[in-house]
This record gives structure tokens, C-alpha cells and sequence, in this order.
């Protein structure tokens, strides 16, 4: 059930990226715009659905080389039923 309901809501895998907050206007700049299509934003980490999770990482990790921007953590999770009920309405489950 769960992963029918993560199909058809259109959710796809997670890239969470944990960096600085000073550095993520930086960051943005060099990301291409498919990648941060679906976005959010919270303190240190951008967060990014996506379905094609593969292309989207080696975007990411080239930026971090390319223009040295030190990044705490990157990682790749399938969404949970949490991620899709905040996509849907904006608010997470405590508020």
C-alpha cells in the first residue's frame, strides 16, 4: 500500500544534502534547474525529490569538486510516507 501510495503521488527518492547555510545560494547557483525542480529548504539541508535519483547525485557531486564547496553529508533515501504527506501539504505531521 505504502508504495502505491508513493507512486502515485509523484515523490520520487530523496537527496538530502546537509551544508552550510551560508554556502547554499553558492551552492544553488551551479545546480542545474531539473535538479532542484523539487526542492525544499530547512537550516542546513536541501532536500530533493526526484526519479532519477542517479544523474541528479553526479550533478550534485560535480558542483561540490568543481567550485570546492565543502558539503557535511549526502544521502540517497527512498521517500517515506511523512516526505509525501508534507509535499502534499506543505506541513509535516506535529504541525
Amino acid at each position: 500500500m505504502a508504495d502505491e501510495i508513493k507512486k502515485i503521488s509523484g515523490c520520487g527518492d530523496l537527496i538530502e544534502v546537509d551544508i552550510n547555510p551560508s554556502a547554499h545560494n553558492k551552492f544553488l547557483s551551479f545546480l542545474d534547474p531539473g535538479v532542484t525542480f523539487n526542492m525544499t529548504i530547512s537550516a542546513n539541508r536541501l532536500s530533493i525529490s526526484i526519479n532519477d535519483p542517479i544523474p541528479a547525485l553526479e550533478s550534485i557531486l560535480g558542483v561540490v569538486r568543481e567550485h570546492n564547496i565543502k558539503v557535511d553529508n549526502i544521502r540517497l533515501r527512498k521517500s517515506s510516507l511523512e516526505d509525501i504527506f508534507i509535499s502534499l501539504t506543505g506541513r509535516s505531521l506535529r504541525e
